[in-house]
């Protein structure tokens, strides 16, 4: 018979996350949440192209915000989790490639250079926002041939991913300085939003 583990994570309350990401699905289930996962289909183009703040902070949370609230709408008796990740460099966003060619260019664009991950979440219930949050960390990528950069592309294939690489796959080996949490280059600020959902009593620590 299988022990049961002592320490671990319940979960309260009905919880979805309104996102299809794998990487945030994986965070969550690895820190012992219980939830479900269902996709918010937002104009995110659109949204971007309106955004019109200094703080690129403010995108990510905007983007974080309208995910859950759309699910919030369908299922308010849920705490819906809504996440967002903009990747910055010079003050241009760095959408995710969709293909190879782009993908190219995005990287001999920051090799050899720095630029910013900034990550975002914001959880809502009964339509109504509970808190928001985000992190930034800023990281130097070496130097990197065309060669290095196509043989990267074609290992971990970061086609949907801001800056195009996967920091939790073999896309960490391409930095030499990364100034921040890992957590946030993945695409969520785990430790900021499990402190939010241990103080409304979404999760708690099970009892033995």
């Amino acid at each position: 018979m299988r022990k049961k583990k002592k320490f671990n994570i319940e979960t309260n309350q009905p919880l979805i996350l309104a996102s299809n990401s794998k990487i945030r699905y994986k965070m969550l289930k690895d820190a012992g949440l219980k939830f479900k996962k269902k996709a918010a289909d937002i104009n995110e183009t659109e949204l971007k192209s309106s955004f019109n703040f200094k703080a690129y902070h403010s995108l990510a949370l905007m983007l974080a915000e309208e995910k859950a609230k759309k699910i919030s709408l369908t299922h308010p008796k849920s705490y819906i989790i809504g996440a967002d990740q903009i990747c910055v460099f010079r003050n241009k966003v760095i959408s995710k490639p969709g293909n190879k060619t782009k993908a190219i260019k995005q990287l001999m664009l920051l090799q050899g250079k720095q630029h910013d991950q900034i990550s975002a979440f914001c959880l809502y219930f009964n339509n109504k926002l509970v808190a928001k949050g985000y992190d930034k960390t800023s990281l130097t990528m070496r130097k990197l041939s065309l060669c290095n950069i196509k043989n990267y592309i074609d290992e971990d294939i970061p086609l949907q991913s801001c800056g195009s690489y996967m920091f939790e796959k073999k896309g960490y080996l391409l930095f030499s300085e990364v100034k921040g949490n890992n957590e946030t280059i993945k695409g969520l600020p785990l430790t900021n939003l499990l402190d939010i959902l241990f103080k409304n009593n979404v999760i708690s620590y099970a009892k033995a």
